[in-house]
């Protein structure tokens, strides 16, 4: 039967696999027929992933996608790719008076340095095949304030516009280069954010779902989009940022 979004015959790597949008991108990835490269800090955790992957022919490397010797590492033993999810990601809610030049660079080496790195190494020609599809996780924080939020928005900000140069760059050699923005999603990060106090959490659920019509979203949802945007069905995309906020910026 005809699919469009099919990724069968696909070899994707997803950073970020252990949890959250990254886990949900790689286990709908699977469903839809790709092979994955999954990676991510926790081993155990990567491992969870991998079991509720459907298919075969996966695999996990864990390891500190920050650290050069990994990422050179990593590249070389996922064989060729067809495909990249950047989900790895922190979210550090820093006031102005307290930002400082490490925590600026531990967000930029997260949220945008390895992701320019790791499409630097695979826009050689031995570690893609054409067409190839990435896409990177950035956020509506790239496009609206929050307070304390000042560093992961200059970061989120930087990831996207980062992804116009790469798409006109990468073309010529059968690329393709957007980014999903999500906006609150619940993740295991955000529910340990409003966790532990239950006061709290329902009064920040209720402002949430005021600023976005449709609610707090799921991981699920993010993921259809991700994989949408790796297939065939995406074909004519390139350099685009696709909301994915329940609304919230039609506000």
């Amino acid at each position: 039967m005809y699919n469009p979004m099919s990724l069968e015959g696909k070899r994707i790597l997803v950073t970020g696999a252990s949890s959250g949008i990254g886990a949900a991108c790689a286990i709908e990835a699977s469903k839809l027929g790709a092979s994955l490269v999954l990676t991510g800090r926790r081993e155990d955790a990567l491992k969870g992933t991998l079991e509720a992957c459907t298919g075969s022919g996966h695999a996990i490397i864990p390891g500190d996608i920050t650290s050069n010797l990994f990422v050179d590492d990593l590249i070389a033993r996922s064989a060729v790719l067809d495909g990249l999810v950047y989900a790895a990601g922190i979210a550090p809610m820093i006031p102005a008076r307290y930002i400082s030049e490490d925590k600026m660079l531990e967000t930029f080496r997260v949220n945008c340095f390895a992701f320019l790195r790791i499409i630097g190494l695979l826009s050689q020609n031995k570690f893609h095949k054409s067409p190839f599809s990435a896409v990177a996780i950035s956020s509506t924080s790239a496009f609206v304030g929050v307070p304390g939020g000042a560093v992961y928005c200059a970061s989120k900000g930087a990831m996207s516009a980062s992804i116009k140069a790469l798409a006109v760059e990468l073309s010529p050699k059968g690329m393709r280069v957007n980014s999903v923005c999500p906006s609150t999603i619940r993740t295991p990060m955000f529910e340990r954010e409003v966790g532990g106090n239950a006061q709290l959490s329902e009064g920040l659920v209720a402002k949430i779902r005021e600023k976005q019509p449709l609610g707090i979203g799921l991981p699920g949802q993010v993921a259809s989009v991700v994989c949408f945007l790796l297939s065939e069905a995406s074909s004519f995309m390139t350099g685009t940022d696709v909301l994915v906020d329940g609304g919230k910026l039609a506000l």
